[in-house]
């Protein structure tokens, strides 16, 4: 995550300090069942064959999906989540994915297009999600899908001891990461005016297996998933 904004520039230096070089998963393993059920069910549908994960992490909710869409290129701003990605596929005795560094306010740099990109977990910490959504629409082929999403002001776990309010809706954690919250008025405006040729946005929630050394107990989430839809 970077931008010219100082709070995404600073993420990207502690995003990847997070990652353990020692190999430690800070999410844990267990995929999130809404992208490898949901998602996957998505891309399924429309046949997906060339597509964008942003940011990938090392994996968690991709190395699971890789065999049934190989052509998932992994792209994140860690150099050390895609290290730990590409060494847990090769400990697995499977294929290495393919990886790139990229920043989201900039895939064009990417050079490709898409039939879908994901990006999960990310918009809410970002500046400026308004021009990563829009910078990723470019790079989907017509008819394409962009899978988001946001943290919902009424989530459970996001706000917490580690937690300090900066703003409306806007908090910062003991990491110096800070992100906002949404309620479906607020993700609306997000992408109005960008002209997508559909929007489906619903609120969703699930649970997560504890986060080792971050939230290091089961915890359930709510959010608001957007699907979007690139014009033919």
């Amino acid at each position: 995550m970077s931008s010219t904004a100082h709070r995404d520039a600073d993420a990207i230096d502690i995003w990847n300090e997070l990652y353990d070089p020692d190999d430690a998963a800070i999410w844990g393993d267990d995929p999130a069942a809404l992208v490898t059920e949901d998602v996957a069910a998505l891309w399924r549908r429309d046949a997906a064959r060339d597509i964008l994960v942003i940011p990938s992490g090392d994996g968690r909710n991709v190395r699971s999906l890789l065999e049934e869409f190989p052509g998932i290129l992994c792209a994140d701003t860690s150099q050390r989540a895609l290290a730990r990605l590409r060494r847990m596929m090769l400990q697995q005795g499977r294929a290495e994915p393919q990886t790139r560094i990229c920043d989201v306010y900039a895939p064009d740099a990417l050079g490709m297009s898409f039939d879908s990109i994901l990006c999960w977990d990310l918009l809410s910490h970002l500046d400026s999600p308004r021009v990563a959504i829009a910078g990723l629409l470019r790079c989907l082929r017509p008819g394409g899908s962009l899978v988001v999403n946001f943290f919902a002001d009424d989530d459970p776990s996001i706000i917490d001891d580690r937690s300090t309010k900066i703003g409306p809706k806007l908090y910062r954690n003991d990491h110096d990461i800070c992100y906002q919250l949404y309620d479906e008025t607020d993700a609306r405006a997000v992408v109005e005016g960008l002209d997508p040729l559909d929007i489906d946005l619903r609120k969703i929630s699930w649970w997560e297996d504890p986060h080792p050394g971050y939230r290091p107990y089961r915890h359930m989430h709510r959010g608001l998933a957007m699907i979007l839809r690139a014009r033919s």
